[in-house]
């Protein structure tokens, strides 16, 4: 039989997810899908907008990075588990009034689209992580080996 690349390679646009550990975060686990070439471009020339360059007094387009950040983590972050407060005190500054009130909040973070932006935009750690893992092709590969595996 001979190897086409046409036949291996997976082109789906939307990919399935798979489940990260967030390293050094016990219990706090992302369900990310991979992000395949042309996406991040897409997403970049949809969060392109006008702005006013007062240096030039020309308008010019820039990437508006909350739009660009609602298109990544909608596509990419399909999910999470475990960001409680403890997990969240890593990742991001807390407020003054949060951190009075700490004691008596309880459970987890819901994962919906604003507080996917959120930690996204104010979490260095959490973009890096997030944006490292969608182009992680060999990661996805072995978490699918994993899976026919068990099958």
């Amino acid at each position: 039989m001979t190897l086409r690349i046409e036949d291996i390679i997976d082109t789906r646009e939307v990919q399935e997810p798979i489940t990260v550990a967030f390293p050094g975060l016990e219990g706090f686990s992302i369900q990310v899908r991979p992000l395949l070439p042309g996406v991040m471009e897409s997403f970049i020339e949809q969060a392109r907008t006008p702005k006013w360059d007062e240096a030039t007094l020309e308008q010019r387009m820039v990437v508006d990075k909350e739009k660009y950040a609602a298109l990544f983590t909608d596509h990419v972050i399909a999910g999470w588990k475990g960001l409680d407060k403890t997990a969240l005190m890593s990742l991001v500054l807390l407020n003054k009034k949060t951190l009075k009130n700490l004691k008596s909040m309880k459970g987890e973070i819901e994962c919906d689209p604003k507080s996917k932006q959120m930690l996204y935009l104010y979490s260095p750690a959490f973009m890096m992580f997030t944006d490292r893992v969608a182009v992680d092709s060999a990661r996805f590969n072995e978490e699918r080996k994993k899976d026919l595996e068990k099958n």
